[in-house]
């Protein structure tokens, strides 16, 4: 694919993108695509057979983004320490969430139906984000800086935890959440980690 070809395919990914998180995937038409991006409807169909593998491509491009984003834990004797090499990893995912509201708002809630063939679509992206968590687990656990635990019930668990914060992100008013500086995401990653590690309970409680 010519880099003209791929620069008009990312425009119509785009445009879909804000139409599906305005409108819900379903409620959204080929119509609504090609306004938004400024195309022919013969052009869309030069990239895309329909709606639904537009939002396919958006959800491995979402996907592929957030595996770029999680680093293996580095160990040599240069390297720095696991808690700021994890803290870094959960800054760059919420930079990808701040950066990139229209995706997450369309990940978290597209108004699927439970039997939609896209809902399964979406749900496999969301597993494939469980995998990524529990590999991560088990190699904290390898390191010793994870305790001994079930990687796939913990991987659940953090999953809902992450989703949850995101959600209450996505809830704050969006100028606070576009200006969001290194500090506030540090803050908001500390945060994260400290309710992953030691829960709510107050230490020596």
């Amino acid at each position: 694919m010519t880099e003209s070809k791929r620069k008009r395919r990312a425009e119509i990914i785009r445009a879909a993108t804000c139409v599906f998180a305005e409108n819900g995937y379903h409620s959204a038409s080929i119509s609504d695509i090609i306004e938004k991006a400024g195309i022919a409807r013969g052009t869309f169909y030069l990239y895309f057979t329909g709606k639904h593998k537009v939002l396919e491509a958006i959800l491995d491009d979402v996907l592929e983004r957030l595996r770029s984003r999680i680093k293996g834990v580095e160990t040599g004797p240069d390297a720095p320490p696991p808690g700021e090499q994890l803290r870094a990893n959960i800054i760059r995912i919420i930079r990808l969430v701040t950066e990139e509201r229209e995706v997450t708002r369309l990940v978290l809630s597209h108004g699927l139906a439970p039997n939609d063939e896209i809902a399964e679509r979406v749900t496999r992206f969301w597993h494939h984000v469980a995998v990524m968590i529990e590999s991560s687990l088990i190699e904290g656990m390898r390191l010793g800086i994870v305790r001994q635990c079930d990687p796939k019930l913990n991987a659940a668990a953090s999953l809902g935890a992450i989703r949850g914060v995101v959600e209450y992100m996505l809830e704050q008013d969006s100028s606070n959440i576009e200006t969001k500086n290194d500090a506030d995401l540090a803050k908001t990653a500390s945060e994260v980690i400290a309710f992953a590690m030691r829960g709510l309970i107050s230490v020596g409680k």
